[in-house]
């Protein structure tokens, strides 16, 4: 991660997220704390009953940690040969082979994208993997000019691996790429994409709509797709063409940086997120029982919807959705003072001249006034 974006990305949520209204409270339960070594969790696999397996961000040890589910560090594994670039997934298919993902990419630059593929059970400390590479067929410059490379989030199912990206550009949404699971390089070839969607009412941070982590059931019925507050998850799909059946979006109640994601059984799932020790947030293994959750069908959060403005944060122009109804729209500072009218026809607001901070978006529509926090940032 880089600094910058873990400087604004706290700050939002210590500004915003806390006051979010869940659409739905789900049974979010924090299993255990893990282990201090585990303290950026970007991915997790398990191999057994309490057996659970995950490793350090970008800029970690090549290990796999193992741990249980009381928190605490059973074993670890050294990828040899390997770098921890920027690891980012672990998944596993039948005949137990773990996979891990050294492809994340913010910048959209790489041209080192591979995952590691190692046996289990390991009969070593040090256990050197095969090494699968790829690039992306619709990437032809790195950087381009939209972010839409970068990948957090992988399944293994069918022989195949599939990758789910992360990107940084409106609209939001991931794409689906596919690469056989054997050693290799290879040209990740795209399937779909799914919009997660674009930052709603009381809903601001981009980064809510970013997919950070993927995994599928043992029965292979249900695909789950994680960012920092949401699971979405897709059923009813006829082979891999994952979103062209049903999906419903969960609502987790609270936003952290939530990277790890795995079915514990077919109606649970396991959630990791990463640690800020600033505020003592994360590092937590999370338990959600999908029998017990009360999910919300993207069509109708659709239809609840009023007045959208998006990107947020943003740099110099604000977008606006459904205003139509709107009378009066003014932008203020934190301090309540009003630094622009801006006209009630226009669906683009541009505050380029104005320095970064946070501003207030103050309407009047349906006969009240309504107020949105929005974040300049360059």
């Amino acid at each position: 991660m880089h600094i910058i974006y873990l400087v604004f990305k706290l700050s939002l949520l210590f500004t915003f997220t806390l006051s979010f209204h869940a659409l739905n409270a789900q049974d979010l339960r924090v299993v255990t704390r893990l282990p201090e070594i585990i303290n950026e969790s970007s991915g997790i696999e398990i191999t057994g009953e309490n057996e659970i397996w995950s490793f350090n961000d970008s800029g970690g040890a090549a290990e796999l940690y193992q741990c249980d589910t009381l928190g605490n560090l059973v074993s670890t594994v050294t990828i040899s040969p390997g770098t921890n670039v920027d690891w980012e997934e672990l998944t596993k298919d039948e005949e137990g082979n773990l996979y891990i993902g050294e492809f994340g990419n913010n910048a959209n630059a790489r041209t080192n994208l591979k995952i590691y593929k190692v046996s289990l059970p390991f009969n070593s400390p040090d256990i050197e993997p095969e090494v699968i590479s790829f690039r992306y067929e619709d990437q032809t410059s790195f950087p381009p000019n939209e972010l839409r490379f970068d990948c957090e989030a992988m399944i293994w199912y069918q022989g195949y691996i599939y990758l789910f990206t992360k990107h940084r550009n409106l609209p939001m949404a991931t794409n689906l790429y596919k690469i056989p699971d054997q050693a290799g390089d290879y040209v990740a070839v795209k399937l779909g994409s799914f919009l997660t969607g674009e930052p709603m009412e009381d809903e601001q941070a981009l980064f809510d709509y970013w997919v950070t982590a993927a995994d599928i059931s043992p029965d292979n019925k249900r695909l789950a797709l994680l960012s920092s507050n949401k699971v979405w998850i897709f059923t009813e799909f006829d082979n891999d063409n994952f979103f062209e059946g049903n999906v419903e979006q969960i609502n987790l109640g609270h936003s952290t940086q939530k990277e790890g994601i795995c079915f514990r059984n077919n109606t649970e799932l396991y959630i990791t997120d990463e640690y800020w020790s600033s505020n003592d947030v994360g590092r937590n293994l999370y338990l959600l029982k999908l029998d017990n959750m009360v999910s919300t069908d993207i069509a109708e959060i659709q239809n609840r919807k009023k007045v959208v403005f998006f990107p947020n944060p943003f740099s110099n122009m604000l977008y606006v959705k459904d205003n139509l109804n709107i009378e009066k729209l003014y932008v203020t500072n934190n301090e309540g003072t009003v630094v622009k009218e801006i006209s009630t026809t226009t669906n683009r607001i541009d505050l380029s001249p104005y320095q970064d901070g946070l501003y207030h978006l103050v309407y009047y529509i349906n006969d009240k006034w309504e107020t949105e926090k929005i974040l300049k940032l360059e």
